[in-house]
Parts: C-alpha cells; structure tokens; sequence
C-alpha cells in the first residue's frame, strides 16, 4: 500500500512538474490563474461531518454503508480494554499482593496465546487507524474554516493548494479497516457449539455463564449474517454509483447514457477534419478552433490546436483574455461567473442557456439568444467554432455556418462555423 501511494505521488508530481517548478521559482515565470481564485469558506460541523460521511467529491467511496461495523468493532475493542483494566484494579483490591501476582501472571500467560495475540493487534490497529483518519479529516476541515482561508488568501497562488485533499487517501484506508473489522468481530465472538470462544472476555462473563447465554447463536448463523451484511452493502454501493449505469448498457444498448466512444466523437471529428483539408485546404496546426456545448476534451484528443480546454496551471493573463470572449453571458449567470471567476480551471467557452452542461446530444437543444464576442475571439487568433447546436443569431454574431456533422450512432451533431470578417 504504502509503495502504491509513493507512485502516485512521484507520477503526480512529473506530470505537474511545472507547477511544482513555478513554486520553488525554476522555469518559465508567470503569474498562474490560482493567484486569482476565490476560496470558499465552510463552517466546521457542517465540513467534518460532510467529509466524515461522503469524502470529496472526487473520492466518494461509499464506505458510509459500512461505518457501523468499523464503529462495532472500535467499540468491542474500548470495551474490552475497559473491561481488562477494570478487573485488574478490583482483582488488585480485593486479592493479596500474592494472589494478584499469581493472577497476573495467569493473565499474561493467558494473552500469550496466538488467538488472543492476534485479537489484541486488530484491536489497537482498528482504534489507531480510525484516530489517524478522524486527524486526516480534521485538518481536510480546518483549512477550510474562516481564519484559516484569511491566512491563505494571503499567500497569493501558494494559498490555492489544496491541503484537504488529504482526504483522498482515506478510500484504501477505510476498505482496509472494513477487512480488519470483519476479522477481528468474527474472532473476538466466534461460536462453537458448546458455546461462543471469546463471549466472556468481551463481556466480562465467566465462561461457563457466557456460553449458556449465547449457544443459541452458533458460528453457522453468525457467518451468514455477516456475508448477508456484505451484500447489502455491496448493493447500496451499486445503487449509488457509476458501475450501475455500465451494467445497465451492456444489458440494454439503448440505455440513454454516453459513452467514452461517443464522447470523443472519432468519426465525426474525422469528418471535420476531412472537410478542413479538402474543402478549405487547412492543416490543423494552421487554425484553431474553440468548442461551445462540447466538452474541448474531444476536439483535443481529436489534434485540433484548441484555445479552450481544461487546465489546473496557466497564464492569469490568458484566463481574464478567454474571459472576454463570453464577458456578456457570465454576467447572464451568477453561477457560472463565479464558477469561471472564482475558479477557472474549465477554460470553457460557457452560456447562460447551457450553464455547466458542456455535452449537448444532437437534436435536443439550440441557442436562441447566445452572446459571446466573436471578435475578441478572432483578435486571439481563432476563426473556427465547433457548437453542438444551431445558433439562431448566428449571423448577428457574424458566425458562418459551413456544415453540420454527424453519424448515425453519434450523439454529437457538430455545427462548424467560422468567424467572419
């Protein structure tokens, strides 16, 4: 585990290499776009306890349908702690300072054995490992309370990094202590059929008292119950996440989800491209071209030379220059100006029509009253728009449409309209 997490660190820090040079003052020299990120401020109860329960957004690993038995198990382990340390200080008060020797050192005898030894590791690593992601969860937390956001708003781009996303180690952390759990509850009660091993100790019974209470409850039931509670759990996962709809489009083809194939629209990019070369006499690396209702993510992976895209490091300078192309429409939409302004690391060319819906299936919307600057967009150097949908004022925006493209199994249906002037 812990060689996995080194990779992923070393892999983070090589692809973001110039961001992490930009810190240390090597390389190229300007001022990122994080310098002029809004931060936001939480309230601690509602943070921690939003953390506690869901993770982040980009680490939801569902291990709330599985917390009570990690919490049972926590417990189990501070009431047997309780209870041991309870019995030696009434056998210490009640016994001669010889008999409690002889007692102890039963005791310690008695510990020695494998599946005790065993039980007592769980144990502490159980309680130790849910302290370490209670810390994990309480600094993710506190780096977004009040005071602390003042400091960081201080420390220009260096205040943007995101120290809460500590919390992303907590997925392996959690199903970890699922499995250790499990263990450790089913050998601290595990049944026989003359009784349950390990009953008195956790209750603090004697043997004989323990087992006439539990030999009802055999090991042959207690092993189903827990399977069974695994399953439950495994479908409550299942319903809350993306598994689900895969599953449902391989059993239905019809089901209206998009995939990655047609994400990337392959075969109508080709059909772009082609149009391009033989009908304009383009090569890509001479335009370049913005996508409006298409994630930039295609026509990237496609080769086009993009002016949008999605980037978490760039030129301020560029950030306020793209956001003139579409000044109008973020001033049509709180939510998307303070998502591009407060933010910004979707260089996206957004619309009040569309807010954040950035793939738009072909036939099902257009834009009656769109308002971007298409010739602050051509002063960049851009003469080329890929929109999934009709523009209804193109020719006020003076926008030429030069043909639509599509497949039959493609959800996009790609307008290509060049800039006049």
């Amino acid at each position: 585990m812990y060689i996995s997490y080194l990779s992923m660190i070393v892999l983070y820090l090589l692809t973001n290499l110039d961001l992490v040079l930009q810190f240390v003052g090597i390389g190229e020299s300007y001022v990122s776009h994080r310098a002029d990120r809004g931060i936001e401020v939480y309230g601690f109860a509602e943070y921690f306890r939003e953390a506690f329960l869901y993770n982040d957004q980009h680490t939801g690993d569902f291990h709330r349908f599985f917390l009570p038995v990690i919490l049972l198990a926590v417990c189990i382990f501070l009431f047997r702690l309780f209870q041991t340390k309870r019995n030696k200080t009434v056998d210490s008060k009640e016994k001669s300072p010889h008999e409690v020797s002889e007692k102890w050192t039963y005791e310690i005898k008695k510990e020695k054995a494998p599946r005790d030894r065993k039980a007592q590791r769980q144990g502490r690593l159980i309680a130790g490992t849910f302290v370490l992601l209670l810390f994990l969860y309480l600094i993710a937390t506190l780096w977004n309370i009040a005071p602390i956001v003042s400091l960081r708003e201080m420390m220009g781009g260096l205040g943007s990094f995101n120290v809460a996303r500590v919390i992303w180690l907590t997925p392996a952390i959690w199903y970890f202590m699922l499995g250790v759990s499990l263990d450790y509850i089913l050998s601290t009660v595990s049944c026989t059929g003359k009784g349950c091993f390990g009953v008195s100790k956790l209750t603090g019974l004697d043997q004989s008292v323990a087992s006439k209470q539990w030999k009802s409850f055999p090991k042959k039931l207690l092993t189903p119950l827990v399977y069974a509670g695994l399953c439950v759990g495994f479908l409550l996962i299942l319903k809350e996440n993306q598994l689900k709809e895969n599953i449902q489009l391989l059993l239905n083809p019809d089901y209206n989800v998009i995939t990655y194939e047609q994400y990337y629209a392959i075969d109508v990019m080709d059909q772009v491209e082609e149009y391009m070369r033989e009908e304009l006499g383009l090569e890509m690396d001479e335009y370049r071209v913005i996508s409006l209702g298409i994630d930039p993510a295609a026509a990237l992976y496609h080769g086009f030379y993009c002016m949008d895209g999605y980037s978490d490091n760039y030129d301020l300078e560029y950030k306020y220059l793209f956001r003139t192309f579409m000044a109008a429409e973020l001033e049509r939409n709180e939510y998307i100006r303070s998502y591009y302004d407060d933010w910004g690391n979707r260089v996206y060319l957004f619309t009040a029509e569309l807010t954040t819906y950035f793939n738009v299936e072909k036939g099902s919307f257009w834009f009656n009253d769109l308002q971007i600057d298409t010739s602050a967009i051509k002063d960049a150097g851009c003469d080329f728009i890929f929109s999934a949908a009709y523009v209804v004022n193109a020719e006020e925006l003076n926008m030429e449409l030069l043909g639509t493209f599509e497949t039959e199994e493609s959800y996009y249906r790609i307008y290509l309209y060049r800039i006049a002037g």
